[in-house]
């Protein structure tokens, strides 16, 4: 059971009618951001309230991530922030999908933060961001995709990372 409280019925798989023994704040569940505990009790008992006697766990559970994947999505669209982040991964579901190994040179580049020469330059550490293939500025999309002096480096991120 998810949400400690007395049961009216009892069954090992399914989430039936049930009383929380106390009052529920709204701390995040873990592992489905952008649903709290309240949104979650009044969609379950709005599901039982549309006469499901039973229902299973994996179907309700189900349905929350779906709802908080999309929840994500409007919040992920909407934000003016992370664009460098956002141009990597513009779907949050494809995003979750996948099976990255993540390190902090990977956050780093596609957050933007990695400490290409453009970075660099931004902040007046250096003068010029230009790549040392001197074909560009160094920025992080220049040193994923088109740097020929990177190859190797760059194609070891892209296998460990994916």
């Amino acid at each position: 059971m998810l949400i400690k409280g007395n049961k009216k019925k009892s069954g090992a798989n399914c989430l039936e009618t049930w009383e929380p023994e106390t009052p529920v704040t709204s701390s995040p569940v873990i592992g489905l951001p952008g649903i709290d505990l309240p949104y979650m009790i009044s969609y379950i008992n709005g599901l039982m309230s549309e006469s499901y006697n039973k229902i299973p766990k994996i179907v309700v559970m189900k349905d929350l991530e779906e709802e908080s994947v999309k929840k994500w999505q409007r919040k992920w669209t909407q934000t003016t922030k992370r664009r460098t982040t956002k141009e990597y991964f513009p779907e949050v579901a494809e995003r979750l999908k996948m099976k990255l190994q993540l390190t902090q040179h990977f956050t780093a580049i596609v957050s933007g933060h990695g400490k290409t020469r453009d970075y660099l330059q931004r902040f007046k550490t250096i003068e010029e961001p230009t790549c040392p293939c001197g074909k560009g500025d160094q920025t992080a999309d220049r040193t994923m995709y088109a740097c020929e002096r990177l190859t190797k480096e760059t194609d070891r991120l892209k296998k460990t990372a994916i």
